[in-house]
């Protein structure tokens, strides 16, 4: 919640006084869309296809929190130095394949990671080195210990 609530409404100034009108038409019924959706649904999707993924680059997922805001913040560096052809609203826009590419990056990381630094098994690596039980209900990849 410390998280989401000052992303969210900070989001929601910037789509609202500084997003070009025609993003807006875009962006906003995409919010509406998620804001109706049942958090019940969402939680049943996280559960079925995002924890099974996340599971199996686990190395990916943690290089993707380190790695994200250091490519955010190297991309507001850069910005500086592109040409100011883009209209007004619109700079928001180029951040998506840059975040697209953090993502990409970390997920290809993730297997020669946890090969180096784990031993070709974190889960294992936690519960033997740090005494984390890592325990799985799903079955595939590197599912339990």
């Amino acid at each position: 919640m410390l998280i989401a609530v000052p992303l969210s409404i900070l989001g929601a100034i910037y789509t609202a006084y500084f997003m070009a009108p025609r993003m807006r038409s875009l962006v906003k019924p995409t919010i509406e869309i998620m804001a109706a959706l049942p958090t019940v649904i969402l939680g049943f999707l996280a559960g079925l296809w995002l924890a099974p993924v996340m599971e199996d680059n686990m190395p990916g997922v943690f290089t993707l929190l380190f790695l994200m805001p250091i490519g955010v913040l190297l991309f507001a560096y850069a910005w500086r130095y592109l040409p100011r052809r883009i209209s007004e609203g619109w700079q928001a826009a180029l951040l998506i394949p840059v975040i697209l590419l953090i993502a990409w990056v970390s997920f290809a990381l993730s297997r020669p990671l946890e090969v180096w630094l784990f031993g070709g098994g974190m889960p294992h690596w936690l519960t033997t080195e740090l005494g984390i039980s890592f325990v799985s209900e799903y079955c595939g990849g590197n599912a339990g210990v």
